[in-house]
């Protein structure tokens, strides 16, 4: 993890501080590590074969590799709070919407990446423009995104903050609940409550890593609001997410939820439900969880350990590393 956060550092370090523009070519599944490198970058192309999702909830752990900076600067707010939380799914279009893609280019065949490389190696430095506008890049969506007829409904649930307080995994399911009601909305609330909550069966998501990405957003969002209009202040904030991030899931990844899904969904249970571990939260005679986690112990350490080590400017990245080490 270490020299995956420090390759990070340099690709943000490369454009932001030397000017050098890094150009990543999505095409295909965009998912943890992937999606930390290309969003890393300060072109990112996605193509009709992009598939891009943090599904790190699924697992037991919360989403990394930079995105508790990525989701919470380039989606509008709501936006990166759903997909920390859920895990869903963007194709192109939705990407583009969400900020997450800069440009949309059609592959049509596997040689896109390299005949792109040997065309920017034969233009002059920083100018990759005309390249991109060669291979038909827009910044225009090419159909209607289906997130766009969601946003709405997603701007009154995800929210980091209402009405001058923090969001609360219940005040979410609430909101959900509320949603049913609608019937043009009706499915999709229920798709989201069963990953969040359960409805026939227990939640598709760790409750754990559900609250714990909803704290360790909220917790970026405060440290990047304390630096900002400083000169440095995006670099500290990239920097604090990324300390929040290795902090909460170094705790995660030594819970059994994170073996339980893990084995769910790449192991010996492949295919089956994870039977999370809810004994800390009321539950109803289905399993699922009835008390939606917050309180729980396990967020109060984590949010205790990051409060004390992850302040903003305190912590490099080789600082986590033995914070990690010690724990």
């Amino acid at each position: 993890l270490h020299l995956e956060y420090s390759v990070h550092q340099k690709l943000y370090e490369a454009f932001h501080i030397k000017q050098i523009p890094v150009i990543a070519v999505a095409d295909g599944v965009v998912m943890g590590a992937g999606a930390g490198l290309w969003m890393a970058s300060s072109v990112r192309l996605a193509t009709e074969n992009t598939l891009f999702a943090m599904p790190e909830t699924g697992i037991g752990l919360l989403p990394d590799a930079g995105a508790m900076h990525f989701l919470r600067k380039s989606c509008p707010p709501s936006v990166g709070l759903y997909l920390a939380m859920t895990g869903s799914r963007l194709g192109p279009d939705d990407a583009l919407y969400a900020g997450l893609a800069t440009h949309l280019v059609q592959a049509t065949s596997g040689s896109l990446g390299s005949a792109l490389v040997s065309d920017l190696a034969k233009s002059p430095p920083g100018d990759y423009s005309r390249v991109l506008e060669s291979f038909g890049a827009t910044t225009s969506p090419v159909s209607p995104p289906p997130l766009e007829a969601k946003r709405g409904a997603i701007d009154e649930v995800f929210l980091l903050e209402k009405d001058g307080a923090r969001t609360s995994v219940g005040s979410v399911v609430s909101a959900l609940e509320a949603l049913r009601a609608r019937p043009e909305l009706e499915p999709w609330a229920t798709e989201l409550l069963a990953k969040l909550v359960g409805v026939d069966q227990g939640p598709a998501c760790c409750p754990t890593s559900v609250a714990a990405a909803l704290l360790c957003l909220q917790l970026a969002e405060t440290h990047a609001k304390a630096e900002a209009g400083a000169a440095t202040s995006d670099a500290k904030a990239a920097e604090a997410a990324r300390s929040i991030e290795l902090i909460a899931n170094a705790k995660l990844a030594g819970r059994a939820d994170f073996a339980e899904g893990v084995a769910c969904a790449v192991g010996a249970k492949k295919g089956q439900r994870a039977a999370w571990d809810l004994s800390s939260y009321g539950s109803s005679s289905d399993g699922s969880s009835s008390e939606p986690l917050d309180g729980l112990s396990a967020l109060l350490e984590i949010e205790s350990e990051i409060e004390t080590a992850a302040k903003v400017g305190k912590l490099t990245l080789d600082q986590t590393r033995g914070f990690l080490l010690e724990s």
